[in-house]
Formats: C-alpha cells, structure tokens, sequence
C-alpha cells in the first residue's frame, strides 16, 4: 500500500457551491518518493464557475487559466485508478474530503472512501502532537526549519501535496514502538546491556524546557511507549 499525499485548489471555501479547480497528489512507498510515471498526479480542472477573489490572492488561479481544461467528471477516474487501494494523507481532510465527495457524487463515483483504504488527516496528528502551537502546513514548515521561500511562493496543489509529504514525513520520524523481544531491549531490561546511551542537556531556558516536557508527554500518551528522558512526574 502507498501512501498518496493530496491536495486541492478551489474557487472558493464552501463545498456546497464552490467547485475544485487543481487536484495534486504525489506517491510515496515506504516514505521514498515513488519514481517514473506513477510519481505524482495533477491536472487543472474546469469549475464551470468564476473563481473569487479571495480565493485568488491564495492560489493566484485566474478563471484564464483554466479555460479549456477537463471538467472534474473527465478525469475522475484517473484520479480513482491512482489512488485506489492506498492511504491518502490530506492536511485538514475535512476540507478537501468535502469537496472530492460532492465531485464524486455528481459524477455517480461515491464517496471517496469507498475507493482507498485510509484517509489521514495530517492536522489532526499536528494538533496532537503540538497542542499549543499553530498547526498550517506553513506553520509546521517552518517549525522544522523548510524555507518556503524556496519551496513555493503561491499556493498549488502539487506543490502543497509534496510540501506535506516532508512535513508529514518530518512529523513522524521518531520512535512509535519498542519491541521488548530485540535482543538490545531484553539486555537492556535485565541490566545487561553494552549500548551505551548519550545524553543531551537541556538548555536551563525555562521555555524551552516546558515544550521538551510538553513534547514528551505528548509522545508518551500518543504511542504509549515511555521515552527515556521522562521522569515519572511528567506522567501523573
């Protein structure tokens, strides 16, 4: 199973009337970029409609632009066959699932989670794992550091949906299980073990030590594995 991280544009924010003009998604296997054709998908869509002003200034997609391009219904099916059977990572699903589903509907497809096997909202593990932070893809960008400045300078599907593939990416990169059956974790247990841990001081700044804490806690409830630099306290 792949992972498809996803993304769209649209004309406006109301799913009930507004209508998808840019659909990007990119492939992932094992978190590796998937190569050759089967990388990525994307396709401007016609929406039959004017797109807003407000939605302009975000994606900068001007209704010229899209003249001539296929109407929803003329790649649905494309779009199935690439992410039929795979997880699809959406930051704030809601929103995009709203949209895709209406789309889907009116083009006698169902909705979209009849055709994957997992829908992710990224924005939801976001807003586990960093509770008191703002939880936007630009906002997670740039909490790990990415220069967005580089990376894009309007927003767009496929480069939002490649965006998210880093952060997702960089969002669960650390430790989620500990098997006690590896021989390092048994020997570890019994007092045995030769691996030698290093260890890293915190700074004495006082807010940074409350988001170590914070993150750890986090941590701790979300895989339910307790990391090693937490002390019993954090958990009560």
């Amino acid at each position: 199973m792949k992972q498809i991280f996803l993304d769209t544009e649209t004309t406006g924010l109301d799913s009930a009337k507004d209508r998808i003009i840019e659909i990007g998604a990119v492939a992932f296997q094992d978190r590796n970029e998937v190569k050759g054709e089967a990388a990525n998908w994307h396709h401007y869509i016609d929406p039959e409609r004017s797109v807003s002003a407000e939605a302009v200034k975000i994606h900068g997609i001007k209704d010229a632009m899209l003249k001539g391009k296929p109407k929803f219904s003329q790649v649905a099916d494309e779009l199935l066959n690439f992410i039929r059977g795979h997880e699809v990572v959406m930051h704030n699903a809601e929103f995009d699932v709203g949209f895709l589903d209406r789309h889907l509907a009116d083009c006698d497809r169902g909705p979209l989670i009849k055709h994957v096997a997992k829908i992710t909202d990224s924005l939801q593990l976001a807003r586990k794992l960093y509770p008191h932070s703002r939880h936007s893809l630009d906002a997670l960008a740039h909490r790990f550091g990415l220069d967005l400045a580089k990376l894009r300078h309007t927003h767009g599907a496929l480069i939002d949906a490649k965006l998210l593939a880093t952060v997702y990416f960089l969002m669960t990169s650390g430790q989620t299980t500990l098997s006690l059956q590896t021989p390092i974790a048994t020997d570890y247990a019994a007092g045995k073990s030769k691996t030698v841990f290093k260890l890293h001081r915190l700074s004495e700044d006082t807010a940074a030590r409350k988001r170590h804490d914070e993150y750890l806690r986090v941590m701790h409830e979300t895989t339910e594995v307790k990391p090693l630099a937490m002390d019993d306290k954090q958990t009560k």
